[in-house]
């Protein structure tokens, strides 16, 4: 008999539900050491989803409506530009350690780029996590205990 866990991402210093990280496609990260971007217009919307597993949907909407589903980043880019801008551009870490892709990654590119948009990552278990802010500095970093320069 197997008996499945529903397991969940806990971010520090953050609630369980907080399990994805929203950007829009032309947004750039860093400091001193270096900037990083995903290279991608400012139509795109690039949902970092933390605990991301293959058996996930990651939907967008626009406007409240349903818009479509989320795709693999790995065709768009390698690595998620919030985590190398904050550990290679502002703490200088050691390159290699940050070099590998990133698979919990995804892009979407809007229909309407004014639009109101969310998007939703539903489990394996059913649990649904939603994020509609984007992030575009490297200020919630903070939150974690590290101190960024801006």
């Amino acid at each position: 008999m197997f008996y499945f866990i529903n397991q969940y991402y806990k971010p520090t210093r953050y609630d369980k539900s907080f399990q994805i990280r929203l950007f829009h496609g032309n947004t750039s990260f860093g400091g001193q050491y270096g900037s990083y971007s995903y290279g991608l217009s400012s139509d795109y919307v690039v949902a970092n989803v933390f605990n991301y597993d293959p058996q996930w949907h990651v939907s967008v909407y626009e406007n409240g409506k349903y818009s479509g589903e989320m795709t693999s980043a790995q065709s768009y880019f390698k690595q998620d530009a919030w985590a190398v801008g904050l550990h290679l551009g502002v703490f200088n870490r050691d390159e290699k350690n940050y070099n590998v892709a990133c698979y919990h990654d995804f892009v979407y590119k809007l229909k309407d780029p004014k639009a109101k948009v969310r998007v939703e990552a539903v489990d394996e278990y059913g649990n649904t996590y939603t994020q509609e802010t984007f992030t575009t500095s490297l200020d919630e970093a903070e939150r974690y205990g590290n101190t960024v320069e801006n």
